[in-house]
Order: structure tokens, then sequence, then C-alpha cells
């Protein structure tokens, strides 16, 4: 393989780990939101 293709393919994965590591950082610093649902299941046939 030519240099010109180790370095494309060296800058493609790098491209592709900083945006994992960016996803991932965004996912699990994000503040921890509490939802609470009502369930409002009606049993009683009509």
């Amino acid at each position: 393989m030519t240099t010109g293709g180790w370095i494309m393919i060296a800058v493609s994965w790098m491209v592709i780990f900083t945006l994992l590591i960016f996803c991932y950082k965004k996912i699990f610093s994000s503040k921890k939101t509490h939802v609470k649902v009502s369930l409002g299941i009606d049993t009683e046939e009509s």
C-alpha cells in the first residue's frame, strides 16, 4: 500500500474514534433525569 493509503486509513480511524469518544462522553456525562410516569390503566371492561 502506498504512503497516501496509510495516511488515509490512519485519518479515517482517528475520525471514527474521535466521534466515538465524543458521543460516549456526551451520553455518560449528561444529567440523569428522573421520569415519573403515572400508569392510568383502566382494567374494567365496558
